[in-house]
């Protein structure tokens, strides 16, 4: 899931590139795909109930919000924050907000051992941890002493019970509503249609 919703993406960025040559940067071009296309779907999840279906403006719009939220956190350009989850559209929300933040992300391979999450995650440096509700209880435990266990971003509301000191749809809000954006992010806002 997560490579073909890559994949769908990276073909979007081609599109813009070679039509687009004004727009610079990354930043610039995701908001332009996410305008040009904001209708379009960007990712689809298949479940019991159904697809799950996320357009380009909406992506955008989650993107642009976690993003200001790590910004106004204190997440600084060239810092890293982790991503330890199966694959699922959060993963590449979580990605994307990361990279337009202006972060280094660090994706961790749930498959390993908790010793081995938190040996990578202290030679990353990672300043920040997304994760599954799948796998908070785990993560939680591996980290329990260290100062990243009060920075862990929780992609489910009510982890097992156990509750993280955010949720993504809870980070997602609180960069939504920063005024004025960041100043890494004013430049890459999509002109409304």
């Amino acid at each position: 899931m997560e490579a073909a919703c890559l994949v769908r993406f990276k073909y979007r960025m081609l599109e813009v590139m070679s039509t687009a040559h004004e727009l610079k940067t990354y930043n610039e071009r995701f908001a332009d795909i996410a305008h040009r296309f904001q209708d379009k779907i960007a990712i689809q999840l298949k479940s019991p109930a159904g697809y799950t279906k996320t357009t380009y403006g909406e992506m955008y719009r989650q993107v642009q919000g976690a993003a200001r939220a790590l910004v106004a956190q204190g997440l600084q350009r060239q810092e890293r924050a982790a991503i330890l989850s199966e694959n699922r559209p959060e993963w590449v929300i979580s990605y994307l907000s990361i990279y337009l933040a202006g972060g280094i992300v660090v994706p961790i391979d749930p498959q390993i051992s908790q010793q081995e999450w938190r040996r990578l995650l202290d030679d990353s440096e990672a300043r920040y941890i997304f994760v599954s509700g799948l796998l908070f209880p785990a993560l939680k435990q591996a980290v329990a002493d260290s100062p990243l266990r009060e920075r862990i971003i929780c992609f489910d509301p009510e982890p097992s019970g156990a509750s993280a000191p955010w949720t993504l749809t809870r980070l997602v809000a609180s960069g939504q509503n920063l005024t004025p954006a960041p100043p890494c992010l004013k430049a890459s806002s999509p002109t409304p249609r």
